[in-house]
């Protein structure tokens, strides 16, 4: 399926009945941007989209014209000392979206229990996925790797 001002982004392999796709990331505008893109492409192909990131990030999906919904970003992780450490950074990071990542749940409890809705979720954000799929049995969570 050719989508218009969405290049390189292949819906067809979308599955038709995600349903409403809630789209979850955490972290920069590197990790916002792909997201954004496939948030773009999956609302011209007539998908329900709502995206979940941190709240820095409004201005941009709110231009983009997709549903946002703030999530608490704690930007004084960026001095942290071990941030950029090889062995300890990556719990540096853990820790500091942990508490974002604590309302995902909530806002999936919060949709109709009979609308089928599928995740797209940064790698971050998989373990309160799985907890919604433990609250919410079928829902299907896909993991979008940055790179």
């Amino acid at each position: 399926m050719a989508i218009t001002g969405v290049h390189g982004v292949d819906v067809d392999r979308t599955p038709v009945d995600a349903g409403h796709v809630v789209l979850v990331t955490i972290g920069s505008a590197g990790d916002l941007f792909p997201f954004l893109k496939l948030g773009l492409a999956l609302h011209a192909a007539g998908r329900r989209v709502s995206f979940l990131g941190p709240e820095q990030h409004g201005p941009y999906v709110r231009e983009a014209g997709l549903p946002f919904h703030g999530l608490p970003a704690d930007e004084a992780v960026l001095d942290h000392p071990d941030l950029w450490h090889p062995t300890r950074g990556f719990g540096v990071v853990w820790a500091a979206t942990r508490p974002a990542m604590a309302l995902v749940p909530a806002f999936m409890a919060a949709l109709p229990q009979d609308e089928p809705c599928t995740m797209v979720v940064h790698p971050l954000a998989l373990p309160e996925a799985d907890l919604c799929r433990a609250a919410r049995p079928g829902l299907r969570i896909d993991v979008h790797a940055v790179h």
